[in-house]
């Protein structure tokens, strides 16, 4: 039940949130995509080699969504430790889903 509610939760992001400020880089869309087909430790593998790659400025957008495969992938514990630290406001809904689920499970 609790990882149903987490899935409709993906979906309905979108309309929640309204448009995002900039459209996300091609790996993160991918994965974005991945995780909705419940490939959460595939697009996991995919943000964390963008991170590494584009390490020079904070990530907010980028760490959420990893935090958001990686409770995909039943890893609550590290969902927890990889959510952004300062979180934007028009993340802030994605954000309280994604840390009220990972402490939930």
């Amino acid at each position: 039940m609790i990882r149903f509610s987490f899935i409709l939760s993906l979906l309905l992001i979108p309309l929640i949130s309204g448009a995002a400020p900039e459209e996300l880089p091609k790996d993160l869309r991918v994965a974005q995509e991945m995780m909705q087909d419940g490939l959460g430790r595939d697009a996991a593998s995919r943000i964390r080699s963008w991170l590494e790659k584009n390490n020079r400025t904070p990530q907010p957008e980028a760490e959420l969504l990893l935090a958001e495969a990686l409770l995909l992938d039943h890893r609550p514990e590290e969902s927890l430790a990889s959510l952004p630290k300062n979180c934007p406001p028009h993340l802030l809904a994605r954000y309280r889903i994604t840390r009220a689920s990972a402490l939930n499970e």
